[in-house]
């Protein structure tokens, strides 16, 4: 949740501070469309993340499918229940769309490849983060924006076909 509390909120910055310097709103729409994006890109990584796990035998607390919850003994129920409902309304239908994509992509039992794994690794957060933060410096935070409602896309798009034919 926090994951996506930070894209909002540097995103949102973002256009903020374009409308402050130039007196347009259009940037807020491409905002939200980075926003979209970035997060459908970081549960592609969290997707195969999790599932390169569990063909490993690594890490299990993560599933692909989080449509349940079943916490822990010292979670907070409420805070779980309302966390956990957040969850849902902004990933589950994300996590569903990978999960379809990837069953269309690759045959059953087609295992993942660490070299596949560690091209996603460009999806996720911490390296949206550096594009961004890299972006910024430079004086062109706008320019992220764009990044992920184009060359991502495009990229994202080339690891998709990856998986279908080279697997």
């Amino acid at each position: 949740m926090c994951d996506f509390a930070v894209t909002v909120a540097i995103f949102g910055g973002i256009a903020a501070g374009r409308q402050m310097q130039t007196g347009e709103t259009g940037y807020w729409l491409l905002a939200a469309l980075a926003v979209l994006f970035a997060t459908l890109q970081g549960s592609a990584f969290s997707y195969y993340y999790v599932r390169y796990r569990a063909q490993t035998g690594g890490d299990q607390t993560s599933k692909v499918d989080e449509n349940t919850s079943g916490g822990y003994a010292w979670d907070n129920p409420t805070a779980l229940r309302i966390l956990h409902t957040l969850y849902r309304l902004i990933y589950s239908w994300q996590d569903a769309l990978m999960d379809r994509l990837d069953r269309w992509l690759a045959p059953k039992g087609v295992q993942l490849k660490p070299s596949f794994l560690t091209a996603t690794t460009v999806l996720g957060l911490g390296s949206q983060l550096l594009f961004t933060a890299i972006c910024a410096a430079l004086g062109q935070p706008v320019v992220a924006l764009w990044l992920f409602v184009t060359a991502f896309n495009v990229y994202w798009l080339a690891l998709l076909l990856i998986r279908r034919f080279s697997q």
